[in-house]
Order: structure tokens, then sequence, then C-alpha cells
């Protein structure tokens, strides 16, 4: 039991696999669409939420201690259910590959401009791969520690803010309609939104799985209230310059002083969102080693870890032709692959093993 995680470190991880790299896409995202209405985007997420709530209570009774990988292979059988996991798995990689080009991107443009992508990339090789070894635990223990400095930091950050806070900058609402919002939610509501139920591949390395939907609808109310602030402070601050920026919420880091002796907070910002970054890509690395387990049938993850890091990195600096057409791969094709692979096939295969198996399979 010491060596799984906890209901709060589940939690933790599950609000990391979204806010890890949301911090940084959402706003950008969101500002494609709509500026002023921005917030109202972010509302989306808790009716989309409960699209993983309701996720994670099908798996839950049909494939109690199963993972997601695990429940393809009961449902479809050995041939269509690995052909399933296979592109089950692949997500998972690019997903990985993904998140790590977008912190590559992100320490490009912030600290190393003039520095060899590979060697941005190579960043947290080493830490994944030492993390991993030690086990998810590890990786849990490590967002226990983090996120109440993230809490305290953000309220700080907030409190900050309101003084270059324009309200004018939010109103007024709607006057493009609702069309803007609801395609500036896309990203937020489902994408992202989404991700957290990457933790259905690694239930055997919780101590209570049977709390999943609980700690979902836990997960999606901090989201919100996250993204919320996020969004009300950048549109009020940078108004309508927030379309044309990368990285809004660094630049309203950038604007904020105290007194005359503390300026660029922004160092710290890219701390916290490279260590936010390594929980997420940690999560989604390690779920994709077990996933690649129980395809397989390896003796362990562990045997996969070096080389599915390797991988990873490999793919973030090679998928992507340029941070275009990355971000135009997370704001067009992400959700309805994610939609796909996180919502229809676990409920596809739940249906499935429901329909010709009568009562949920139990594990001896």
């Amino acid at each position: 039991m010491g060596d799984k995680l906890t209901r709060l470190e589940t939690i933790y991880l599950s609000v990391w696999s979204v806010m890890g790299t949301g911090i940084l896409a959402i706003p950008f995202a969101i500002g494609q669409f709509t500026i002023r209405d921005g917030w109202l985007s972010v509302t989306v997420v808790l009716f989309t939420g409960l699209s993983i709530i309701l996720v994670a209570i099908i798996h839950n009774r049909c494939f109690p201690q199963q993972s997601v990988m695990q429940g393809l292979t009961l449902s479809f059988g050995r041939i269509f259910g690995r052909a399933f996991g296979l592109w089950y798995a692949l997500c998972l990689y690019l997903i990985a590959a993904t998140v790590w080009r977008e912190l590559i991107v992100f320490l490009e443009v912030t600290v190393y401009p003039k520095t060899a992508l590979s060697l941005l990339a190579a960043v947290l090789v080493f830490p994944i791969f030492y993390g991993l070894h030690k086990g998810i635990k590890s990786v849990g223990l490590f967002s226990d520690f983090l996120a109440p400095l993230a809490v305290v930091v953000s309220a700080v950050f907030v409190i900050l803010s309101m003084e270059d806070v324009q309200l004018s900058s939010l109103r007024p609402i709607l006057t493009d309609g609702l069309t803007p919002v609801l395609r500036g939610a896309v990203v937020p509501g489902i994408t992202y939104v989404l991700e957290p139920l990457v933790i259905l591949q690694l239930v055997q390395d919780l101590n209570r799985s049977k709390s999943l939907p609980w700690d979902f609808a836990i997960v999606v109310a901090l989201v919100f209230c996250f993204l919320l602030a996020l969004e009300v402070v950048s549109i009020g601050v940078l108004g309508g310059a927030i379309a044309g920026l990368r990285y809004p919420i660094l630049e309203v880091i950038r604007v904020i002083k105290i007194s005359e002796f503390i300026e660029r907070l922004d160092t710290l910002y890219v701390m916290a969102v490279l260590a936010s970054i390594y929980i997420k890509l940690a999560v989604f690395i390690y779920a994709f080693c077990k996933a690649m387990e129980e395809l397989f049938g390896l003796s362990s993850q562990k045997v996969v870890i070096w080389p599915a890091t390797l991988l990873v990195w490999a793919g973030s600096m090679f998928l992507f032709k340029d941070v275009d057409s990355m971000g135009q791969f997370i704001i067009l094709t992400t959700p309805a692959y994610f939609i796909f692979t996180f919502v229809v096939l676990p409920v596809l295969s739940a249906g499935v093993y429901r329909f010709f198996h009568p009562k949920p399979h139990e594990t001896s």
C-alpha cells in the first residue's frame, strides 16, 4: 500500500495533467476565438467535466481494478483488443511528445532563444527516467510538495495583478454572440479536461480507485476555479493584446512590480512551469509504459521506461515541423482525437463487455 498513490496525490496528479501545459496553452487557444468573453469559455469546463466523471463511473463498474488497456482486451479479445490498445498507447505517446515540445518552445521563447533544440529537449530526460524508475509514487510525492506552493503563489499572483486589472476589458458581454465563446471553449473544455482520464490506466497504482469519480469531480472544480482566475486576470490586464501573445500569463507576470525592489517575477513563473510540466510528462510517460507492459505482456513497466523516455524525447523534436504546426494540432485535431480515445473507447469497451458479461468482471 505504501507504494500506491493516495487520494490526495491522485487529485494532484489529475490537476497537473491539465494545468501542466494548460497554463500555457489555454489562454492562447481561447484568445484565438474570443477575447472579452474568454472567461465564459472556461465555464464550459464545468459541463464537459461531467464526461470524465461518467467515464470513471462506467469503467469502475465494469472493470474494477482494471486499467483501460486490460478492459479493451477483456471486451474485444486478444486481436481486436490489442489493436484498440495500440491506438490507445499511441495516443498516450503523442500527448507526451506534444507536452515535451510545448516545454521546448516555452524554454526557447523565454530563456534560451539561441540554444539547440535537442539540448532543450534533453533537459528532462534524466529527471523523468530517474523519477519513473523510482515509481509513480515518487512523482505523487513531488506533486504533494508542489501543490500547496502553487496555491499560495497563484493567490499572491492574482492579488498583485488586481491593481492592473481593467474591468472594462471584460464588458460588454456576448457582443459577438455565443459562437466565438463556444469555439474558444473547445480546447479547454475537451482537449484539456479529458486528460485526467489517463489516471484510468493507472488504477492498479491507486489506493482507492473506487473513489475516482468523486476525485474527478474535485479536479474539475479546482481546474475551473484556476482557469477562471487566470482568464479574468489576463483579459483584465492585457485586454485586446492577448490575441497576439503566445504566453499571456507570462506577460501579466512581467507587469507585476512590488515597490521598487522586486521585479521580473517571470523567473519564478518559468521555474513553476518547468516543475508542473515535469509532473504531467511523468504521468503520461508512465501511463504509456504501463500500456506497453500490458499490450506486449512484459514483466514490468520498468523494462520500457528508458526507451519510452527517449522515444518521447525524439518525438517531441520530429513530430512537429514548427510551433505553428503544433498549435494547429492542439486546436484543430486533439479535440476529436481525445473524445474517441478517452471517452468513446472506454465506454464502448464497457458496453461490449456488459453485453456479453452481465456481471462486472472481478479480479481474483
